[in-house]
């Protein structure tokens, strides 16, 4: 099963070859074994808008961490593992639509394992700036698509709250 072509060796049928030189055996291939294949998106976008109510007037911008977030994937014991961290932010307002700021976030993933806690923190023109702190876990948990969007209520001087629905891109509803 080798063929000599310009004084090289090359070999045909190169598994079998090396099964009976190397191994004196015989290739016998195992039965197909067929598992179904669930991709993942390389990096994912975590989208979050707040909707500010209240005493808006002196808030010049918004900033904010979230915990829980992959810093990136790695294989150990064939186990897919991920170290976490906390992700800053800042946000932007919408022209369009004032009290209204965006922050688009591209994530490695979401760790299953962290807490998913969201603080928030009011840039202000007075000393009135304060830092909001809201659990995302529930949103964030099985969190496996390309995108998300989070809108959230932001009440200055209060707190905040998700405002619902949670938009997940591509969700097809069954019903």
């Amino acid at each position: 099963d080798t063929v000599r072509t310009d004084g090289r060796l090359y070999i045909d049928g190169k598994q079998e070859f090396v099964c009976a030189r190397q191994f004196s055996e015989k290739l016998v291939y195992q039965k197909d074994v067929y598992r179904e294949f669930q991709p993942e998106p390389f990096t994912q976008t975590i989208v979050l808008r707040i909707h500010l109510y209240g005493n808006t007037v002196p808030v010049t911008g918004l900033k904010s961490e979230l915990d829980g977030i992959s810093l990136g994937k790695y294989l150990q014991s064939g186990d897919l593992h991920s170290a976490s961290g906390t992700i800053r932010s800042d946000y932007t307002e919408h022209t369009e639509a004032p009290d209204v700021w965006t922050s688009t976030n591209y994530v490695f993933g979401i760790n299953p394992h962290d807490t998913k806690s969201l603080r928030v923190t009011t840039i202000t023109s007075d000393t009135s700036g304060a830092t909001y702190e809201l659990d995302l876990s529930e949103y964030l948990e099985n969190f496996k698509d390309y995108r998300i969007t989070i809108d959230i209520d932001l009440e200055v001087g209060k707190g905040m709250e998700i405002n619902t629905p949670v938009n997940i891109e591509g969700w097809v509803d069954g019903n």
